[in-house]
């Protein structure tokens, strides 16, 4: 009986630490993977296997014939819950009798957005080499 009192408190706390994360999206896995398959002089052929269509293709300034730069764009949100404030709670000990406030946190959702972009540059429907720019922003909601 004394291990089922502890055991309740411990699974209940276990659930309010971890139930309310989510976990972040795979799409920025599977890209990273991707990456590994192209290699310099791969055709532009095993880019798109690889990852799909670019989501734009740009002319390269000083070689708008030959040099393309295939953009891909991928976006993904993690949402988690965290303490925004307190807020003072009217509460009546049952022990002392006695009423008085308590300090209670109010949670809010906040929501981590990465978006990832990939410029891959082709040269003569050749891959010549690429870079990866990420950017996150970060929004609480009240």
């Amino acid at each position: 009986m004394n291990k089922l009192k502890l055991t309740i408190p411990l699974l209940a706390a276990l659930l309010y630490l971890f139930g309310c994360q989510t976990t972040e999206p795979q799409a920025g896995r599977e890209i990273r993977s991707t990456l590994l398959d192209i290699a310099k002089g791969s055709h532009q052929d095993d880019l798109i296997a690889a990852l799909g269509k670019p989501t734009r293709i740009e002319a390269y300034a000083d070689d708008p014939e030959r040099v393309k730069i295939w953009v891909y764009e991928t976006e993904s949100s993690v949402t988690e819950m965290i303490t925004g404030r307190y807020e003072e709670t009217p509460y009546f000990d049952p022990i002392t009798l006695e009423e008085r406030t308590i300090k209670e946190p109010v949670f809010l959702p906040k929501t981590r957005t990465t978006t990832r972009t990939l410029y891959f540059y082709v040269i003569d429907e050749k891959v010549f080499g690429w870079k990866v720019e990420e950017e996150m922003e970060n929004e609480i909601t009240d």
